[in-house]
């Protein structure tokens, strides 16, 4: 791509021209047969086993590593893939795990090494691991971040993934490196290092040098007490973590006292903009609450295919719009603003007084714009990753 133009001046005129990066974004999707075999690092707590499957089949390169960089060195030899065909073993490998139910918990091994990955882990669950490693390379097995993951596997199910290992040709990749431990640290043993000489690292020390950056950032944005509060939790050999435990019936239908009163299911509009992907588990959500959800896309709007008069509700969905570039917000609202009919739409319905809105990441940005402040009640809730905004009621904009 490139924008020419003509620029003229006392000493004439100049033809100027501006490239654009060369770059290339390839973006892939594939389907999830089911949303509940999800693997994830969280460990199952109690005795289990852990497995080391190695891309680089021993190799344990150290090359452009984070303990090389740690040592201001690049090295030598660096991650590598021999056999395209073992990677495409690898992932078969581990969805017939995951199907069958034998893998219990999985993290790459790539970023870190080894023992990062098995840190990482075990904070999860605050659960002891003990590695048993040999003394040949020991600082490559530690930090290589060659290709592979780390897996937990219950004693139950060994013999099971043994037999997916031979089906899958990933044997020679598949290594014990660890168990569970009723202590509550990393241990680190070789033939060498045993006994006295076993290296021992308290769980509380690891994760709070490791959290050690984002304390200290939050520290200085967030509140400090509480921030100080988080921080010390990690040392409480009580405290499990982030534990979903609802104290209510997940499956009771709350909002039957709510509409049992009306003849049909209030209409919600699920808008989305070019890029945004949160529509579906928006509309799976307001459908589960007792809604009729439909798709709404902003060209449904802007060609009067479909209007906000006939829904109740309104959820400017989030995602990537307009590829997530900054100002993405400020660019869908526009598209509302700059439009004479397209707003008094949007008008309308905010001023009719049983509706109601939702704005979510680009959607709550977009919706922000829209409003006159001297008109709107916003009640807001912000983190790193969402935010939610919902516009009660608008007289004007």
């Amino acid at each position: 791509m490139r924008a020419n133009w003509t620029d003229s001046s006392e000493a004439g005129e100049t033809d100027k021209s501006v490239v654009s990066p060369m770059s290339l974004v390839i973006t892939a999707f594939a389907p999830v047969v089911d949303v509940a075999k999800t693997l994830t690092p969280e460990l199952i707590n109690g005795d289990s086993a852990f497995y080391r499957i190695d891309l680089s089949k021993g190799k344990l390169r150290l090359g452009g590593s984070i303990l090389a960089q740690t040592l201001s060195q690049l090295g030598n030899d660096c991650p590598d893939l021999a056999q395209p065909s073992d990677l495409v073993d690898f992932f078969n490998f581990v969805q017939a795990g995951n199907a069958q139910g034998v893998i219990s918990a999985y993290h790459d091994i790539g970023d870190g090494g080894l023992l990062a990955t098995i840190a990482e882990m075990q904070f999860t669950s605050r659960q002891g691991i003990k590695l048993s490693l040999t003394d040949d390379n020991l600082l490559g097995q530690l930090f290589s971040e060659e290709l592979g993951a780390v897996i937990q596997v219950l004693p139950e199910n060994v013999a099971a993934l043994m037999q997916l290992a031979e089906e899958f040709n990933v044997a020679d990749m598949l290594s014990l490196v660890g168990q569970s431990s009723e202590e509550d640290s990393l241990i680190i043993q070789t033939p060498t290092l045993m006994g006295d000489d076993t290296l021992s690292f308290s769980r509380t020390e690891l994760q709070q040098a490791w959290t050690q950056v984002s304390y200290q950032i939050a520290r200085r944005r967030d509140n400090p007490a509480c921030v100080q509060q988080e921080y010390d939790l990690i040392a409480d050999a009580s405290h499990q973590g982030l534990i979903a435990a609802p104290n209510f019936d997940l499956n009771q239908k709350v909002e039957e006292p709510y509409l049992a009163s009306r003849e049909n299911k209030p209409r919600v509009a699920i808008l989305r903009e070019q890029g945004v992907n949160g529509q579906t588990e928006m509309a799976a959500g307001f459908t589960q609450a007792g809604f009729e959800a439909v798709d709404v896309h902003m060209s449904d709007l802007l060609s009067g295919r479909i209007n906000l008069r006939d829904f109740d509700g309104l959820v400017a969905c989030g995602g990537f719009s307009y590829g997530d570039v900054l100002g993405a917000g400020s660019g869908w609202a526009n598209s509302i603003l700059f439009h004479d009919e397209l707003r008094m739409q949007f008008v309308r319905f905010f001023a009719r007084p049983e509706t109601f809105s939702l704005g979510v990441c680009n959607g709550c940005q977009m919706m922000a714009q829209l409003k006159d402040s001297s008109q709107v009640q916003i009640t807001s809730h912000a983190s790193s990753l969402t935010s939610r905004l919902v516009l009660k009621r608008v007289r004007s904009m």
